[in-house]
C-alpha cells in the first residue's frame, strides 16, 4: 500500500483482506489486571449513565398480569372437588 505510512498500511492491508474474506487477526494480549480495571472503569460509566437518564429504572417497573374470568362448562372439568367421597374398596 503505497502512500501510507508504516502502521497505516499494515492496518489497511489488513481491512483489505478482511474484505475479500479472510479471517481477521486476533485481538493482542493484555494484562489481566489493566483489563479488569478497565471492565470495572466502563461498569461505572454505564452506571452512571443509567442513573442519569433514569428511563432504564421506569422500563423497570413490574407489569401486572391480566387474568381471564373462566366462564362456562369447561371450568368443571379436569378438577376434583374436595368434598368427593372416597371409595371403599
Amino acid at each position: 500500500m503505497s502512500g501510507f505510512e508504516k502502521p497505516k498500511a499494515r492496518r489497511a492491508k489488513v481491512e483489505l483482506a478482511i474484505s475479500l474474506g479472510a479471517i481477521p487477526p486476533k485481538n493482542r494480549r493484555m494484562n489481566y489486571k489493566t483489563l479488569k480495571t478497565r471492565r470495572k472503569i466502563e461498569k461505572e460509566k454505564k452506571k452512571e449513565e443509567e442513573h442519569k437518564s433514569g428511563f432504564t429504572s421506569s422500563l423497570l417497573k413490574p407489569k401486572s398480569k391480566k387474568t381471564r374470568k373462566d366462564s362456562g362448562i369447561l371450568q368443571v372439568y379436569g378438577k376434583v372437588p374436595k368434598d368427593m367421597p372416597k371409595k371403599k374398596s
